[in-house]
């Protein structure tokens, strides 16, 4: 039964995808819960503490759900799951990315490191065994391909710009970014780039450029709702202010990608229909 519904959508690597998605989801979840119960540990500063803690319990919350419900949708043949299995994927690259360069004590390196490569080779795996015919059989179905594509293009320039000159400005001395900080220019970086590339693929019309930048468009969705949830839930954990102009901003921001994906989920052609 696995390896067929692995079969509708991989011409190879079907087992091993499979494997390392679900140890990814476990040590994922695992890696989390560990940071929350041995907080005081894990987050040997308060700023640590402050901007890593409540987002534990995003990923436990959040994150990890979602990966689960994309790879139930995968298993009964519903398209729009395996857009959400490989969106889930880079959002838990993202947040580990992050985590990698800010949280420095020697667990936390190594489980870090090991969640970033497996989220990688996973992803890299994934993206060269699908059967891409069976995922878009025909012709891309949206109209507006530049529209979209050039969404993507100037919120990952926006963000990689930024994040670049924050770091060049903390490493030169005339700027100042906190440790956590750091590592999340440095996820913008890396996931920001890819944006970029599938909104440029997407412009000149190809079908690969249609998938990726689908799963740009959900990973980055969940990006924004991951931190909307983070700016309600911090107060909450860790009795701080709720910065409401902060909060009205992202929500704002996030628009920019939910709009799109809405209509992105309403043209994807049997996006919510078994194959046969």
């Amino acid at each position: 039964m696995e390896r067929d519904y692995m079969e509708s959508y991989f011409k190879r690597n079907n087992t091993l995808i499979s494997i390392l998605t679900w140890v990814l989801c476990l040590l994922f979840a695992a890696n989390s819960m560990i940071n929350i119960a041995w907080s005081d540990i894990i987050y040997q500063s308060p700023e640590l503490y402050n901007s890593f803690l409540a987002n534990d319990y995003i990923n436990i919350f959040f994150g990890v759900p979602i990966l689960v419900i994309s790879l139930i949708l995968v298993r009964h043949h519903i398209k729009l799951g395996l857009m959400g299995w490989v969106g889930s994927i880079l959002f838990v690259v993202y947040n580990e990315i992050a985590y990698l360069f800010a949280v420095r004590n020697t667990y936390s390196m190594i489980a870090n490191a090991i969640i970033v490569g497996i989220g990688l080779i996973t992803i890299i795996l994934i993206l060269i065994s699908i059967d891409y015919t069976k995922i878009l059989d025909k012709e891309i179905p949206i109209k507006r391909t530049t529209v979209y594509g050039l969404v993507l293009v100037i919120m990952g320039l926006i963000f990689v710009a930024r994040a670049v000159v924050n770091i060049i400005s903390t490493v030169s001395g005339h700027g100042v970014l906190t440790v956590p900080e750091i590592g999340v220019n440095i996820a913008d970086v890396v996931i920001c780039t890819l944006w970029i590339m599938s909104g440029i693929l997407l412009i000149r019309k190809t079908k690969l450029g249609f998938i990726i930048s689908f799963i740009s468009y959900i990973q980055g969705s969940m990006l924004f709702l991951a931190l909307m949830f983070f700016m309600v839930f911090q107060p909450i954990i860790l009795e701080t202010e709720f910065l409401v102009l902060d909060f009205a901003v992202i929500v704002i921001m996030s628009l920019t990608f939910l709009i799109p994906l809405f209509f992105l989920i309403h043209k994807f052609t049997g996006a919510f229909d078994k194959n046969p």
